[in-house]
């Protein structure tokens, strides 16, 4: 370029023969300098050799999570080899160990151009969030390394990925905590009212009646069953929501009515006079039916067995100067169930939301309390 430009009548100043060992032309223009009204030529030398020299001062920054990191740039002549190891190359930068987390080679002609970024090991960066919405009153977190592996997540750590290119290996965990960080499995994390449809069992009982038109030459009482059937409801229930490792819900108490029936049973006798056999002595029929009731979901005043008898006339007829009765008996027995309990846990439902890192399953566990 110079030979060219004394062959153009350009002129060159009076140190144009000075020179250093390892001397390379590294950058060349013609600016045009306005007070001077011309063109001069711009040579910019540098010296250069076959090992990487550190151009300038290093330049150290704590952007990352408070983690050292350190950018130094170097220059070389072209070819020149670098061994440099990522993830495995480290140095004492004043008293941390930086570990190689990326460089970069730019190559022209004249010189190769190095940086080199340094880092410390450990976590670049901590982000939480609102937990997913089956979880409530929870926060996710997500948690990213260089290095090594992060310890000391909030909460319970649901996955992890690992990266590793060219040797530069990063973490990247995410957990579930409750509000304060902690244990999503200690306590509550949530609790509410609601008004829940509550089943309520049916009500059995016997009574008895006497007739208000009676036939002539009738009289007395007649038992009957009277039922009031189930109903549903609504009531005001204490919700609460848990997470746990058990499969298990819990026992439901209030209005349970699992296995909750009562049986009736109905014995009928009636007596028919037939009239009288030898000697005076009246004859008479008697006939019997049973009937079972088995009512669900039904409930009566006490758990023990209750028991009604009741005798009604029908009339009767004079055999051999005799008065004689027909009449029905009835007897009416209920075994079962009495009152069931009205507080306490009325539902209690289980759902598989996440499985730790270690594969342990965990469910949300929602309670619904009567009170």
């Amino acid at each position: 370029m110079q030979d060219d430009a004394l062959e153009n009548g350009w002129e060159y100043p009076a140190n144009q023969g000075v020179s250093y060992d390892d001397m390379r032309l590294v950058e060349a223009s013609v600016p045009y300098v306005p007070s001077a009204g011309e063109h001069f030529i711009r040579l910019v030398y540098e010296t250069l050799t076959s090992s990487w020299v550190q151009e300038k001062d290093e330049n150290v920054d704590y952007e990352l999570n408070g983690l050292k990191r350190v950018t130094r740039p170097f220059v070389a002549r072209p070819n020149t080899a670098y061994t440099n190891v990522v993830g495995t190359a480290n140095y004492d930068s004043d008293g941390t160990t930086v570990y190689l987390s990326d460089y970069e080679i730019v190559k022209t002609d004249a010189m190769w151009s190095l940086v080199e970024i340094w880092i410390e090991r450990g976590v670049l960066s901590k982000s939480e969030g609102q937990g997913p919405s089956d979880i409530p009153n929870s926060k996710q977190h997500t948690w990213e390394a260089f290095g090594e592996e992060p310890v000391s997540m909030p909460g319970i750590i649901i996955s992890k990925l690992k990266s590793d290119i060219l040797g530069y290996t990063t973490y990247r965990y995410t957990s579930i905590s409750n509000l304060s960080d902690g244990d999503p499995t200690v306590g509550t994390l949530s609790t509410y009212e609601e008004n829940i449809d509550v089943k309520k069992p049916g009500f059995v009982e016997i009574k008895s009646v006497t007739p208000a038109i009676l036939p002539l030459g009738s009289g007395g009482k007649i038992a009957y069953i009277k039922t009031t059937p189930p109903t549903v409801g609504k009531l005001t229930a204490s919700v609460t929501v848990t997470i746990t490792t058990s499969p298990t819900a819990d026992t439901a108490v209030a209005y349970n009515l699992e296995g909750v029936a009562v049986s009736a049973t109905i014995l009928n006798i009636r007596i028919t006079p037939l009239g009288e056999a030898s000697g005076g002595t009246p004859i008479s029929s008697a006939s019997t039916s049973v009937d079972q009731q088995a009512l669900h979901h039904y409930t009566k005043a006490s758990p023990s067995t209750e028991y009604l008898q009741s005798s009604f006339i029908t009339g009767g007829v004079e055999i051999g100067g005799v008065q004689q009765t027909a009449y029905n008996n009835k007897e009416i027995t209920l075994e079962g169930s009495g009152p069931v309990t009205t507080t306490g846990i009325y539902d209690s439902n289980v759902t598989p939301i996440f499985v730790g890192l270690d594969g342990v399953q965990y469910y949300r566990k929602t309670n619904y309390t009567l009170s």
